[in-house]
């Protein structure tokens, strides 16, 4: 099975997802394309409180990026830092929102990488903790988000 970006450079991806080349996948179909054996980026049609959840229990780091209105999945295939990965910076560097997930039994803040590649403007990392907003100079909250976006009780 080939990865939707096999042969496309991110910005001919994100051109045919606005010309509706490329597909829109259910967050079912769409996971099934995001292991630790090769990279992918996926379009989703809808993405719920609940499918955050199911994302931190993948075997991989995912990003989710908003770009020109269509919510994108991807990986670099790795467990760690998603952000160093130059395509994933590429697609991050044109999202609206910058979020990717911590999977279970990883770190479940965010990592002194995520803080360095971070900007002003607030992220967020999505681990089995809850969710948590940061930027470049740290959290945003010390206590995290749960998966529904509203405040976890210490």
């Amino acid at each position: 099975m080939s990865s939707p970006l096999s042969e496309r450079t991110v910005d001919e991806s994100t051109e045919a997802s606005v010309a509706g080349e490329t597909p829109e996948y259910t967050f079912g179909q769409a996971v099934d394309h995001l292991t630790k054996d090769y990279a992918a980026a996926v379009i989703v049609s809808s993405l719920s409180a609940a499918d955050l959840r199911q994302l931190v229990k993948q075997n991989v780091e995912i990003g989710i990026a908003v770009i020109r209105g269509k919510i994108v999945l991807f990986t670099s295939a790795s467990k760690d830092e998603l952000r160093m990965n130059p395509v994933a910076q590429s697609l991050l560097a044109e999202s609206s929102i910058i979020i990717h997930t911590h999977p279970e039994g990883m770190r479940t803040m965010p990592s002194a990488m995520d803080y360095q590649m971070a900007g002003s403007a607030t992220e967020y990392l999505i681990s089995a903790d809850g969710v948590y907003a940061y930027n470049h100079d740290g959290l945003i909250s010390n206590t995290p988000l749960d998966a529904d976006y509203s405040c976890r009780t210490p």
